[in-house]
């Protein structure tokens, strides 16, 4: 079974996320922000950065952050 949360920025959604047993948490964010640590060398949270792949990777593919959503959750 798959569960998706949404919600806005800090409105409890990974603490939901964590109280629920037999569940893998996956996260969005965490795949954006490791391209900007791995690619861009990014050592803080840099918000224009992370607003600019997320933006970008979609202008190449759509569904390019729910299809990274998906894999990590079947692993």
């Amino acid at each position: 079974m798959k569960v998706a949360i949404c919600g806005k920025m800090a409105s409890g959604k990974t603490t939901v996320a964590q109280s629920l047993d037999g569940f893998k948490v996956v996260s969005m964010a965490g795949e954006v922000k490791r391209v900007g640590r791995e690619l861009f060398g990014m050592k803080d949270k840099d918000r224009p950065l992370l607003q600019q792949i997320g933006m970008k990777m979609r202008e190449i593919r759509e569904s390019v952050w729910l299809d990274v959503l998906i894999r990590e959750a079947e692993k």
